[in-house]
């Protein structure tokens, strides 16, 4: 059984973020403190830092996104309604951003009769919307989503719950995926054959 990642893995995530950050910016630009071309970067720092605290158990998945949010505009007393409204216009632009891979296809393709599943983190909602939306979907048998189960990864309990639902021992299941400690190290944990889809160059 070969489990993917889905975000920067099969989709290009960082690509859509970026793009939905700078949206983001010229909607709300005379609320942000940064240029246009500063806001990514800041985006992207502030959300690692709060998703690091969610995928510990720490804070639940829509506190990790109100946190983004009252970091970026300097708002620690935003209400909660207005953070999740602010957060649901970077949702939209995001969404409207996401694209493949050029090679995650023909990698499907090339894949074709073997059984394929996916294990990501995040809302479960959105995650199978980008493989809908993406037109995708239908080539995965197993599709397990950390908020279904409430255990995100690299906690091994997520890998062994998509392990079971294959009926498959971890030893007979791979897992690729673009983050070295929460696809390789949490797939290996658990006796997975965990590969590191190294797109970015790291060393």
């Amino acid at each position: 059984m070969i489990f993917f990642d889905i975000d920067d893995t099969l989709l290009n995530d960082r690509r859509a973020q970026d793009e939905a950050a700078r949206r983001l910016w010229r909607d709300f630009q005379g609320a942000l403190p940064y240029s246009e071309e500063e806001f990514p970067a800041v985006w992207d720092a502030v959300s690692v830092k709060h998703y690091r605290t969610f995928t510990t158990g720490e804070i639940a998945f829509i506190e990790q996104r109100r946190r983004r949010i009252r970091e970026v505009f300097h708002a620690p007393d935003l209400p909660d309604a207005e953070a999740d409204a602010r957060f649901a216009r970077y949702a939209a632009h995001h969404e409207e951003s996401w694209v493949l891979f050029d090679d995650t296809l023909p990698c499907l393709d090339a894949l074709a009769g073997r059984r394929l599943g996916v294990i990501s983190n995040g809302d479960p909602r959105q995650q199978r919307r980008k493989l809908e939306a993406t037109r995708i979907a239908q080539r995965f048998e197993i599709v397990v989503i950390s908020g279904d189960i409430g255990i995100p990864k690299p906690q091994p309990e997520v890998f062994l719950h998509a392990c079971r639902l294959a009926g498959e021992p971890p030893q007979r299941c791979v897992y690729i995926g673009d983050n070295p400690v929460f696809d390789v190290q949490g797939s290996r944990a658990l006796g997975m054959t965990g590969v590191w889809l190294n797109r970015l160059g790291a060393p």
